[in-house]
């Protein structure tokens, strides 16, 4: 094999290694963590983000390496871009960062000045508390859709019941009504019965 070949292998299973890496980092994120999945941070331009987002989905994209993931974390890179671009979700993730900051620098006794903020240690500390974070609330979200959900399952149950409830009146009521001549039937000939007695017990008494 010429040099010039086992250069471009060389590169090649390089550039291979680079996207496994990369697919691998992306799959280890947390997924409502968008800044951590594209490897970036808050305070970043909407045009830069775009431009790392392109640069990342070119180098990972499912039909240009043969990761089994790449699927997985193409997509995870998609969502986290599209997320980004939409102003209210970020301006949700950005408020989640600077909570997860004030949080640490608090727990930690520091100040805002401190040059520790800057160190790469901190930020580990930070995304990590940005992932507590964004797992409480989700968890809080999931637990108020779960109540909504009840709440509307027990209304339609309450509404249906209501409708039965009603219909089953108005058959009783519409079953009154269609034996109404019955019972005016019913009542005249016990009342001609009744004073017919009557008469008999009159006769009776008028022989005694």
């Amino acid at each position: 094999m010429a040099e010039h070949d086992i250069d471009r292998t060389l590169r090649k299973e390089e550039k291979e290694l680079t996207k496994d890496k990369e697919i691998k980092r992306i799959i280890r994120c947390f997924r409502l963590d968008y800044y951590t999945v594209l490897g970036i941070q808050p305070g970043i331009t909407k045009e830069d983000i775009a431009k790392i987002y392109k640069k990342k989905s070119l180098l990972i994209h499912p039909d240009k390496t043969r990761n089994p993931r790449a699927v997985d974390a193409f997509d995870l890179l998609r969502k986290a871009a599209t997320a980004l671009a939409d102003d209210k979700k970020r301006a949700e993730l950005d408020n989640t960062w600077a909570d997860a900051r004030s949080e640490l620098i608090q727990e930690k006794g520091w100040t805002v000045n401190d040059d520790r903020l800057v160190g790469s240690e901190f930020l580990s500390e930070w995304r990590a508390k940005v992932k507590e974070i964004l797992i409480d609330s989700e968890f809080v979200k999931r637990l108020a859709l779960k109540r909504e959900q009840a709440k509307q399952a027990r209304e339609r149950r309450e509404e249906d019941e209501l409708k039965e409830e009603k219909k089953r009146a108005k058959k009783q009521e519409a079953s009154w009504e269609s034996h109404r001549d019955d019972r005016v039937q019913n009542w005249r000939k016990f009342s001609k019965k009744l004073k017919h007695k009557k008469q008999k017990e009159s006769r009776a008494k008028v022989l005694i």
